[in-house]
């Protein structure tokens, strides 16, 4: 990325990001389900690619959830991860949360509104519909028995389908790396799929844009 320097690290010792853009307003994005085998900091140059365009209005901060995830890890308590991170290291700070991360976003606004200035969810609910849990619950039938050559071909051929623009700009790329824990995308999707924000919406009062549909 030509005239924009890109940092990487951990916040709060378990999160890795990845900081780029030079603008006055800070905005955190909270990434979707790939981030699982997308190690922000080893693929900076990609990460920073997606994101280019707003790096003269905006610093931007890319944060990955923390490997390792425990079991049973739900969507608000990654809420909370992110929480302790952005006030201990970056302060009040738009948030764009993708499909997960849209999920978790949600959380975030209502538990931390001192936090969250404005809130954009994309690609995102707050819960997952019966016919929405078809293909996340067979996808979690493969991670739970580690048939994750079969586990990625089938997210490929839905992405590749229904989403060809995204299948070659984020997830091919994707399938070409060694995923750093593939446990973990066992923990997401369990908590993508149990996700329940009807409690939490109420306590959202930051101004908020949903992106969602065709």
């Amino acid at each position: 990325m030509s005239g924009t320097n890109v940092e990487s690290g951990w916040l709060a010792g378990n999160l890795p990001f990845i900081r780029l853009g030079r603008g006055e307003k800070r905005v955190v994005i909270l990434p979707g389900l790939a981030d699982a085998a997308w190690e922000v900091t080893r693929h900076t140059g990609d990460s920073a690619e997606h994101y280019r365009r707003f790096a003269d209005g905006f610093t931007l901060y890319v944060i990955s959830r923390q490997r390792g995830l425990p079991a049973d890890y739900t969507t608000r308590e990654m809420a909370a991860d992110y929480g302790r991170a952005i006030r201990e290291e970056i302060g009040p700070v738009i948030v764009l949360g993708i499909s997960l991360g849209g999920c978790i976003a949600q959380h975030l606004a209502a538990d931390f509104p001192e936090l969250v200035e404005r809130l954009v969810i994309a690609c995102a609910g707050y819960r997952v519909s019966e016919e929405g849990r078809k293909i996340p619950e067979r996808w979690l039938a493969l991670a739970r028995e580690k048939r994750w050559r079969e586990f990625y071909f089938d997210i490929a051929k839905v992405t590749l389908r229904e989403f060809h623009h995204t299948f070659y700009q984020f997830l091919l790329p994707m399938l070409r790396r060694e995923t750093p824990d593939p446990a973990d995308f066992l923990v997401s999707l369990e908590a993508c799929i149990g996700h329940n924000g009807t409690a939490a919406l109420p306590r959202i009062h930051t101004p908020t844009l949903v992106i969602g549909g065709s």
